[in-house]
């Protein structure tokens, strides 16, 4: 392994474990039922001060409510255009 790319797994982030990603569904729906003004404090009051914990789920609901947000697409539409390339030889 280079220095290089030591330096880049060191600076990654890890992968969300199982409990946190869980941990996010759970306040991104509660929350998802609130007014947008309301789900800060909401998430802040829940999150026992993991700050990255609210950015998570606010940047969760954010995409929610845009027009033809990816939270509303099927898998096989998402998948689509990544594996294109694939079928095709590329």
């Amino acid at each position: 392994m280079s220095s290089g790319d030591r330096a880049d797994s060191e600076t990654a982030a890890p992968p969300p474990d199982r409990e946190r990603w869980r941990r996010v569904q759970e306040l991104f729906h509660a929350a998802a039922d609130l007014e947008p003004a309301e789900q800060h404090a909401f998430l802040a009051s829940r999150s026992g001060g993991d700050e990255g914990l609210v950015s998570e789920v606010e940047a969760l609901l954010v995409e929610d409510r845009t027009p033809d947000s990816v939270l509303d697409r099927q898998l096989p539409e998402l998948a689509r255009p990544l594996l294109a390339p694939q079928a095709l030889g590329g």
